[in-house]
């Protein structure tokens, strides 16, 4: 399977011609199982990239690496990475973070661990002008998420399209003031949380598993 690097993007980039910046780039199912650092370099102006349906999350060593690269992309706005198989966690990379949790742990105590952690990335968000990123969409769509973890960096986030997953919290989005665009429908969410029933003007939901509370 071919890796996302310098060479291969610069086959399928919009602008760069001649070897300038590059604006774009299209890798949407092409067999990718790896992004390469050398792709960040080669296209670190770009703001749209598109690598969905392919298998980046085959991998859990090479997913970690991809996601560190796309994550580190500061010019991004547009990011989509549906239908990757991305495994419950990935979107640590996003914040530094680890994901998971004690899986002997109740649902309850789960929940007040994350809570906690997501305080503790926010402050040190906060302080690090590295973890503060360009990206306002993100598509996640279509993978095996378990939670949101990472992205509360994300401070400019005005989209997050995260369906058809197995996201039990939305506790990670709270404090993104940008955010006005969720798509969480066919997860495991409980409740939105009252930061996100004041910040989102559309929440678009079609599974019953998924419930709005405010």
């Amino acid at each position: 399977m071919p890796a996302l690097d310098a060479a291969f993007a610069s086959s399928l980039a919009t602008g760069g011609g001649g070897g300038g910046d590059v604006s774009a780039v299209n890798a949407k199912a092409r067999g990718v199982d790896v992004v390469d650092a050398s792709f960040a370099a080669r296209c670190a102006g770009a703001t749209r990239v598109d690598v969905a349906d392919n298998v980046l999350g085959g991998d859990a060593a090479k997913c970690a690496a991809s996601l560190s690269v796309l994550a580190g992309m500061k010019r991004l706005k547009h990011l989509n990475l549906a239908n990757n198989d991305l495994p419950p966690g990935a979107l640590a990379a996003f914040g530094g973070a680890g994901g998971g949790g004690d899986a002997a742990a109740t649902t309850k105590t789960k929940k007040k661990r994350r809570d906690d952690e997501n305080k503790k990335r926010e402050r040190a968000a906060a302080d690090d002008d590295t973890a503060v990123t360009a990206l306002r969409v993100l598509n996640v769509s279509g993978n095996r998420l378990d939670s949101l973890d990472g992205i509360e960096s994300l401070t400019n986030l005005a989209a997050i399209i995260a369906n058809d997953n197995a996201i039990e919290s939305l506790a990670p989005l709270r404090g993104l003031k940008a955010l006005n665009t969720v798509v969480l429908s066919s997860n495991a969410v409980d409740a939105i949380a009252d930061e996100l029933a004041s910040g989102a003007s559309q929440c678009h939901t079609g599974s019953h598993t998924t419930t709005f509370a405010w």
